[in-house]
């Protein structure tokens, strides 16, 4: 639930206290360095543009769905079907006279979002709102400030709707959420939406010689749920686990990162299934062949069972196979890592 500069700004600090860490911003990779069939480091452009090299002992692809270091690998994903694409935008939160009514939406965990409650209180924590029907489906989450909401099209469509005004794209936003005209007038025109091209699918095989590939590089998610993020921080873990000693001894081979692989292939495949049955039930929505009147019966369960949404909650959140971080990795509160 985080938004994900602030997160990745957290992660750099921390790193940062690491004597061994460099972080090299405006950088990018261009291709991969190979030496005998194995992967010896990556080829990329600096932040004046100027290319480089740099070498290493073992190259993590951590760079996402369109991952530049998968493909320079030669590895292809296995790709599933999809029904959809996102277009992402930024609604300003409206006063707290126009918050979201108790009629018209609910949160993820059925609370509902009520008008005239202290507006700080209501921003304050995160929450999440879907809302279909009429052929429309979106989410959005309250940012405090803003709303980062997520509006589903049908697969491949975006050139096409893109040629309605952008008035048309605030209208359908307004009807979902109750928002007016003055709170959707910040999407000031179709710079401001942002396409998702939603990919889904998982490499066979994670690895090569001097390269493993984590996270969406290894397995792209589904947008659904917003658990891929948690997915790639577990890949992380599990790689430093496992391979931390490997690489300390200079001894990394397919064998090690084949275990990264095994330990982690279970809790993506749980979770790619239940995304590929969530796909049904939003196929069925922008066909308008589901409302919120005629719900599947896993999300009528949930509405009448609250300890049912824990369950959920955790398997999204935590997962099927947690994560721990080794004992050498942690630091006590307040003191700095001395490295390792």
């Amino acid at each position: 639930m985080v938004p994900q500069w602030d997160f990745l700004d957290l992660l750099a600090r921390a790193a940062a206290e690491e004597p061994c860490f460099t972080l090299r911003m405006r950088t990018e990779v261009r291709g991969l360095l190979t030496e005998d069939g194995r992967i010896t480091g990556v080829r990329f452009l600096d932040e004046h543009g100027t290319p480089r090299e740099l070498a290493a002992d073992l190259t993590v692809a951590c760079d996402g769905r369109d991952s530049v270091v998968r493909q320079a690998a030669g590895l292809r994903q296995q790709l599933f079907d999809v029904p959809m694409d996102v277009w992402q935008v930024r609604v300003d939160a409206p006063p707290s006279s126009q918050l979201l009514p108790h009629s018209r939406l609910r949160s993820s965990g059925g609370t509902p979002m009520r008008r005239g409650g202290p507006h700080a209180d209501t921003l304050k924590d995160g929450r999440v709102f879907a809302r279909f029907g009429g052929g429309q489906a979106a989410v959005t989450m309250d940012r405090g400030t803003y709303y980062q909401t997520s509006y589903l099209i049908e697969k491949g469509r975006d050139a096409e709707l893109r040629a309605h005004e952008i008035q048309w794209l605030r209208d359908r936003l307004g009807a979902l959420f109750d928002w007016d005209d003055e709170v959707t007038a910040a999407i000031g025109s179709w710079d401001d939406v942002k396409l998702l091209e939603v990919t889904f699918g998982r490499l066979r095989h994670w690895y090569r010689q001097g390269l493993l590939c984590i996270g969406d590089a290894a397995h792209t998610m589904s947008p659904v749920g917003g658990v891929g993020v948690n997915l790639a921080l577990q890949d992380a873990v599990a790689a430093a686990r496992i391979l931390a000693a490997p690489l300390r001894r200079g001894t990394v081979g397919t064998a090690e990162l084949a275990r990264v692989q095994k330990r982690r292939q279970l809790p993506v495949k749980v979770v790619q299934r239940s995304q590929q049955a969530e796909h049904t039930m939003i196929r069925d929505a922008l066909a308008g062949t589901l409302d919120g009147d005629r719900l599947p019966v896993p999300m009528r369960l949930l509405r009448r069972v609250p300890p049912l949404r824990t369950v959920t909650g955790y398997l999204g959140g935590i997962g099927v196979r947690p994560e721990r971080a080794p004992a050498f990795a942690r630091v006590k509160p307040g003191a700095r890592s001395r490295g390792g």
